[in-house]
C-alpha cells in the first residue's frame, strides 16, 4: 500500500497510507462544498479541485493537499483550524464506522480508486484531523527520513 508524507514545511509531519489520506481529502472536499455556515471560499478554485484530485486517487505514493500554498501565517493556521473542526464533525456525523458502501462510492475515476472490504474506524478519521492539526502548529516533529510509521 502507497504512503505519503503530510507536512506543511516539507520537514516536520506525519506518514499516512493513501488510501487512509484519500478519505480525509474526500471529507475536506465535502467540507468545503457544503458548508453553507462557513466561509471556505479562500479555499474553493484550484485549491479545492487539487484536493478532490487527491481524493481520487491521482497521486499515488505522493499525495499532498498542497498546504505550504494556503498555509503562510497565523491568519491561515486559524482559518484551517476552523475547516479541520468542520472536518472533525463531518466524520463524527458517520457514527463509529464509515461503511464499506460508502468509502467505495466517493471515488468516480475507476482506474485510480481503491477498494474497501472492511469498514473505517471513525476513530481513526479522526486521529488523521489531530495529526493534522499538530502539522499545521508545528507540534509535529517527526521528519520525512525518520522510521516510517503509519497511522
Amino acid at each position: 500500500m502507497a504512503t505519503s508524507f503530510v507536512s506543511v514545511d516539507y520537514h516536520f509531519g506525519f506518514w499516512i497510507h493513501d488510501a487512509d489520506h484519500e478519505v480525509f481529502c474526500w471529507a475536506l472536499v465535502e467540507v468545503i462544498d457544503n458548508n453553507a455556515g462557513q466561509n471556505f471560499d479562500w479555499l474553493k478554485g484550484s485549491i479545492r479541485d487539487h484536493i478532490y484530485y487527491c481524493s481520487q486517487g491521482f497521486f499515488v505514493g505522493f499525495l499532498t493537499i498542497g498546504m505550504d500554498d494556503f498555509i503562510g501565517n497565523a491568519e491561515d493556521i486559524q482559518k484551517f483550524d476552523i475547516v479541520l473542526k468542520e472536518v472533525e464533525a463531518f466524520f463524527k456525523s458517520k457514527g463509529d464506522v464509515i461503511g464499506v458502501d460508502e468509502l467505495n462510492s466517493f471515488q468516480k475515476t475507476e482506474n485510480t480508486r481503491h477498494y474497501w472490504f472492511s469498514p473505517l474506524e471513525v476513530v481513526k478519521a479522526l486521529k488523521l484531523v489531530s495529526l493534522y492539526r499538530e502539522v499545521i502548529h508545528g507540534q509535529m516533529k517527526t521528519t520525512a527520513r525518520d522510521p516510517v510509521v503509519i497511522l
